[in-house]
């Protein structure tokens, strides 16, 4: 089917989203709340974790595989940021941060709550019954409408597309053309409309459409993570790919000197010592001392904040992650009274980076329907195809230095089936007949060669 058939079978579908998904209008800046609350990830990424933006950039023309694509505007009403953070993904921040870090093996960790929470927004779009509701209650929310509300708050508030300082998230669908007849557009629509979701299709036994795929996840994340985008590869039964991209980019408000950095030795938690290059600074920080812990707020030039924790010997961030007291200050770290005061800081220069098999997590975390083909519904996206997952993709890339911090991630979902339809492709001799309605044989005939008149 040719995308535009397929445009046409969209129906009820609003016609300013055919083409493009608008935006209401929305702030250019995201607001401290939901940049301090990324920055505080991204602080402990040396011992686990970060949080990240992702960057819509233009669909290319180029490609012809767009059906529904995402358009993003200038203007946006002013809003309460502070909601936009502390209202919704809270509680599945907090699960997701001891899950993802718990079992490490001592190798650094890092990943994206932004990334996921999106990506499993626009999975529930896809899937109804008990595969919705594992989906919902993972990220904590009543209903469907409430996860299109946060997904559209946390869009706008990591939407920042300066040069110097970007925070932006990107998404995307990506189809199989041999299933076409059986999507729902409808569905297409929705997750334009609420997830800011461009839709493409193509044939994924075809080379270009692939690359493609892995050409746009590399335009959005400014190629920190091309080594993983790369290894990509995909089932040529997959129905559908879900894409959700972050990127993440900004300076310190008070850089660092490169003339102060030094190589300085880190205990690692096997107690290894290494040599790293350390930041060195002397300046006004605010400081947070907890128990267990000390904490430090640096900012960025955009007035966000980078969070950086540091356990008290003899204590590890791991247990910390166990404290619930330790998680309330870590999720909600501008609820707490910092001080201001002098420090000499020293915090060794990275870049991480982490490539993640989520299918076991999310199993861990009580979503499971959705990788069992006899029990999966994903109706809303697709009739007569029993679909389940058989990807779930996560990586991540973050790194700091004397200037500021920089960060990227995808979340990559596959939906094969779990009954193929039966290709029958007539490409050798074969015979037909046609018949009356009351069966009487009209024609009868053998075909040797179809392009011989």
């Amino acid at each position: 089917m040719k995308n535009t058939e397929f445009l046409n079978l969209m129906g009820d579908i609003d016609i300013e989203l055919i083409e493009k998904a608008e935006h209401p209008k929305r702030k250019r800046y995201a607001g401290k709340i939901w940049v301090s609350a990324i920055a505080a990830c991204l602080a402990v990424a040396v011992a686990f974790g970060a949080v990240l933006g992702g960057t819509p950039v233009g669909i290319s023309e180029k490609d012809g595989y767009a059906i529904v694509r995402a358009v993003y505007g200038e203007d946006v009403d002013e809003a309460p940021f502070y909601d936009y953070y502390y209202d919704g993904i809270d509680e599945f921040y907090k699960n997701m941060l001891v899950e993802m870090f718990e079992k490490n093996g001592g190798e650094n960790a890092v990943y994206s709550p932004a990334s996921l929470y999106m990506s499993l927004a626009m999975l529930a779009e896809m899937t109804d019954g008990e595969s919705r509701a594992q989906i919902l209650a993972l990220l904590g929310a009543d209903d469907i409408k409430e996860t299109r509300a946060i997904a559209q708050r946390i869009w706008n508030a990591c939407y920042r597309a300066e040069n110097e300082n970007k925070m932006l998230i990107a998404n995307s669908v990506w189809l199989n053309e041999r299933f076409d007849e059986y999507l729902k557009p409808q569905t297409l629509g929705t997750v334009a409309e609420y997830h800011y979701t461009s839709s493409f299709s193509g044939n994924f036994e075809d080379e270009a459409y692939t690359e493609a795929i892995k050409s746009w996840i590399n335009e959005q994340t400014e190629n920190l993570l091309e080594d993983s985008v790369g290894n990509l590869d995909f089932d040529p039964e997959t129905v559908f790919s879900l894409i959700s991209t972050v990127y993440f980019k900004d300076i310190w408000e008070n850089k660092f000197s490169e003339g102060e950095t030094k190589p300085m030795t880190f205990y690692t938690s096997a107690n290894e010592a290494v040599k790293c290059d350390y930041l060195c600074q002397e300046a006004i920080y605010l400081i947070y001392e907890g128990e267990n812990f000390t904490a430090i707020l640096k900012e960025f030039e955009s007035g966000g904040d980078m969070l950086f924790v540091l356990p008290e010997r003899g204590h590890t961030p791991e247990e910390l992650l166990h404290d619930e007291e330790f998680l309330e200050f870590f999720v909600y770290p501008y609820e707490k009274n910092f001080a201001s005061e002098n420090i000499a800081v020293r915090i060794p220069k990275f870049d991480i980076s982490s490539e993640k098999d989520m299918v076991e997590t999310m199993r861990n975390l009580g979503v499971t329907h959705i990788f069992n083909a006899d029990a999966s519904n994903f109706t809303p996206l697709a009739k007569d195809l029993d679909i389940f997952l058989n990807r779930f993709d996560h990586s991540v890339r973050v790194s700091i230095d004397e200037n500021g911090c920089v960060g990227a991630g995808y979340t990559a979902i596959d939906g094969v089936c779990g009954v193929d339809p039966r290709l029958m492709k007539f490409d050798r001799p074969f015979l037909f007949s046609v018949f009356t309605e009351e069966g009487t044989p009209l024609f009868a005939g053998l075909i040797n060669n179809p392009a011989k008149n």
